[in-house]
């Protein structure tokens, strides 16, 4: 597993112009069983969401140009001293680029982060005993965006892991 995020900078030939998330992993599943349990709007029901978080409605139009929407409940990590507490927050995209089994391309509009748009990008890559995923989340508006999905996405594929690998 690795995980990293970016922020921009003038000394790379290729700079992110925004902050960006990277993430790989390996699952011992076959490609095709990861790209349909990621995109599947039922079986993202039991894995979407970070590590605190129950997935409670999915919705999936699998197409360039279909539409997607996820609603999640839990409980985020506190900030700035504040008490925990549970809330709801909603996911809706389109699907920008979709080609089964090895990529998904699609707008991220968080409610949690009103007017923020980035882009997930899915590659499932295919290797002996299983597939190395590889997500790349970008166009964040700040850093302290970047670093939190960071946070949220790890915990994500940490039960997506354990649901594919079953």
């Amino acid at each position: 597993m690795s995980t990293s995020v970016a922020a921009p900078t003038g000394t790379n030939t290729t700079p992110p112009s925004s902050p960006q998330v990277h993430i790989t992993r390996f699952l011992r599943a076959p490609r095709e069983r990861v790209f349909a349990a990621w995109t599947d709007a039922e079986q993202m029901k039991r894995w979407m969401g970070p590590a605190n978080f129950t997935c409670l409605e999915t919705e999936s139009d699998l197409r360039a140009g279909g539409r997607y929407r996820v609603v999640m409940r839990g409980t985020p990590p506190p900030r700035n001293g504040e008490a925990a507490q549970k809330i709801t927050s909603t996911v809706t995209g389109e699907y920008l680029e979709v080609r089964p089994p090895e990529l998904v391309r699609y707008s991220w509009n968080p409610s949690w982060s009103p007017g923020e748009e980035s882009i997930v990008t899915l590659r499932l890559h295919e290797e002996t005993g299983g597939t190395r995923l590889e997500l790349v989340h970008e166009n964040f508006a700040t850093i302290e965006s970047a670093q939190g999905h960071n946070h949220g996405w790890n915990g994500v594929l940490d039960k997506f892991a354990a649901y594919v690998e079953r």
